[in-house]
This record gives structure tokens, C-alpha cells and sequence, in this order.
């Protein structure tokens, strides 16, 4: 009932194996996706990377900018890191 509280960001858990985490911060949203030279599926071994977007000029994930914006990745996965702690 009522109001939905406002987020400062939306994070979820991908389950996939593809990506690991997602986390929405207004135009800007970060995947972990599986580096697929450095895994290893062989031997189970997933390694994963920070791909950042910015929706409002790439809606469709076509360039990463994660070089061209490391504050912003390590802003990013910063939240991910506070997302993920427990709740008390």
C-alpha cells in the first residue's frame, strides 16, 4: 500500500553464469560479465569484469565505457560491495 520508496540505485544478483553482478545508477549501469579469455570452463573457472554503460545514449549495451570511466567503475563497485553486506 502507497508509496514505493525512492532507490538511490537498483542492484541485482545474476544467476546465469554470463554475469555475475548489476547495478543501476540513474543513466549508468555496470554488468560483471564473464571475461571469457581469462575463464575457464573446463575447469569451472569463472573470471569476471566491469562493463559500464550509459543508458541514455547506448540503450542497447553496445559500448563500454569501463576504460574511459574507472571512477566511475570504482564508484560502482563500491555500491555493489554495500549492496551485497548482510542486513542487520
Amino acid at each position: 500500500q502507497g508509496t514505493q520508496q525512492e532507490h538511490d540505485y537498483l542492484f541485482w544478483i545474476n544467476t546465469t553464469g554470463a554475469t555475475s553482478d548489476t547495478i543501476l545508477d540513474g543513466d549508468w549501469k555496470l554488468i560483471k560479465e564473464m571475461d571469457r579469455e581469462k575463464s575457464d570452463a573446463a575447469a569451472g573457472r569463472r573470471v569476471y569484469r566491469p562493463a559500464l554503460y550509459k543508458l541514455k545514449d547506448d540503450p542497447y549495451e553496445k559500448n563500454d565505457l569501463s576504460a574511459d570511466y574507472p571512477e566511475k567503475v570504482a564508484e560502482m563497485l563500491k555500491l555493489i560491495d554495500e549492496a551485497k553486506k548482510p542486513l542487520p
